[in-house]
């Protein structure tokens, strides 16, 4: 009887789960995303947020006043 943590098990176990999620027509992909954890990230969110913020204020025309406790940040 062979190891159930054998590394031959293990690879025949993971082909037959992919082999099953492509015959449901799914295919497997690989996405890099950007580190959210950075100092980078998060610069590059906040200068986007205000681009965003502009657009918003320059295409809609939001009332002057907004609901009391609302700071709008």
């Amino acid at each position: 009887m062979s190891n159930p943590h054998d590394a031959s098990s293990t690879n025949a176990r993971i082909q037959a789960y992919r082999d099953r999620l492509r015959v449901k027509g799914l295919r497997p992909v690989q996405v890099w995303l950007p580190d959210v954890r950075s100092k980078e990230f998060a610069g590059q969110a906040h200068l986007q947020s205000f681009a965003v913020r502009g657009w918003v204020k320059l295409s809609v025309n939001f009332p002057t006043k907004t609901k009391p406790g609302w700071h709008g940040r």
